[in-house]
């Protein structure tokens, strides 16, 4: 983790001492006063709701310091301070890993425990950050996920998967929502399970998958609401229009003719001719296949967009060696796309195709050693 910086402007609370500095007789003080149900001697003053010390007081925190708590809390995973990376959630964060098979968890301790099981299979994982963006109390991260695996991992299934000693390197998208005292409330995390369960050696031979990768440079963005931020969200919402009209050529004038499309469930980046020709064989195999936005918001030149994605398998998809199944799937998805001039110019798609394959009947949800051994 790069980020050093500490959360700064952090609000304390402060108590008012009011000391009397009259003397009065016996008889005068006795005035104004009464005796509650427990037979204490109060005065009316003395009856004013004293302020709640044991809450939290309200953080109002720039977008630069959300970034930098964000970053500071990934450090804490990478250097395994356990009740520091706790400190940095609500006592019932709502986390989730979409799409994993895993129920969410709505306690810090339950997601620190998940966050654990990677580290104690993982013992040298390190998340580096690639893009972190912000939109208000929101936060949005790519992130460069390596290690090694020298020990089982338990909590992916039903099974636990032994330790191949492979190395993973993949991006991950992930985020937060911050609450008022300054701790992240929600969490959620997407992979790719076709890449993660490949660069593992769990995939059979003849499955593609994209191979374990070295972190590049990070970029941070801060949303300004700014007019250019505004035509982003328009370009990216025409752009889910064009999707949904299956309209190749409407998306092909809205990307960058120099674009760089980086679909995780994908064995490499593509080119917007190579982005192109693989949409159009989806549409094919997906009729009736559509995007269904919940959540878009900007910040500087990038748009993050997450949703779900439903259709039916009504078409064969020779290049990914795909015959028609007949079944519907519904897929969430996350989309980052960093637009210049009105246009794509790049683009990290985000959903797990390892899910994707279960609902088509495609895959076993055991892993391929699991079978093995049995």
């Amino acid at each position: 983790m790069n980020a050093k910086t500490k959360i700064a402007g952090i609000l304390f609370g402060s108590l008012l001492l009011c000391t009397a500095a009259c003397k009065k007789d016996d008889k005068e003080a006795d005035k104004g006063k009464d005796k509650d149900t427990s037979g204490k001697v109060t005065t009316d003053k003395d009856k004013t709701k004293e302020p709640d010390k044991t809450k939290e007081p309200a953080k109002t925190l720039t977008g630069e310091e959300i970034a930098a708590f964000y970053e500071t809390c990934w450090g804490h995973f990478n250097d395994k301070k356990w009740d520091d990376f706790k400190a940095c959630f609500a006592d019932d964060v709502v986390s989730e890993a979409i799409d994993s098979g895993q129920p969410p968890t709505t306690t810090s301790d339950a997601t620190v425990a998940y966050a654990k099981t990677f580290a104690e299979a993982f013992p040298d994982i390190k998340g580096t950050p690639q893009i972190v963006l912000v939109n208000g109390n929101n936060v949005v991260g790519v992130w460069h996920i390596a290690g090694t695996h020298t020990a089982p991992l338990k909590g992916m299934g039903p099974q636990e998967i032994p330790a191949t000693n492979a190395k993973l390197g993949q991006l991950m998208v992930h985020g937060i929502e911050v609450n008022a005292s300054g701790k992240a409330s929600k969490e959620w995390s997407l992979f790719d399970g076709g890449s993660f369960m490949g660069q593992l050696g769990l995939l059979p031979k003849e499955v593609p998958f994209r191979a374990a990768s070295e972190p590049g440079e990070k970029v941070v963005a801060i949303a300004k609401n700014d007019d250019t931020e505004k035509k982003n969200l328009e370009a990216y919402n025409k752009g889910v229009e064009a999707f949904n009209k299956h309209d190749l050529e409407a998306v092909k004038a809205g990307s960058a003719d120099n674009m760089v499309w980086s679909e995780q469930a994908a064995p490499k980046d593509q080119t917007k001719d190579e982005m192109i020709k693989g949409l159009g064989e989806m549409w094919k195999a997906f009729s009736d296949v559509k995007l269904e936005p919940a959540s878009v918001w900007a910040a500087g030149d990038y748009v993050v967009a997450s949703g779900t994605m439903v259709g039916t398998n009504d078409g064969d998809m020779p290049a990914m060696g795909l015959k028609k199944t007949g079944k519907p799937v519904s897929m969430h998805y996350v989309e980052i796309n960093r637009f210049k001039d009105g246009k794509v110019e790049a683009g990290w798609l985000f959903f797990n195709s390892t899910a994707m394959a279960m609902q088509l009947g495609l895959m076993d949800p055991k892993p391929a050693d699991d079978k093995k051994s049995k």
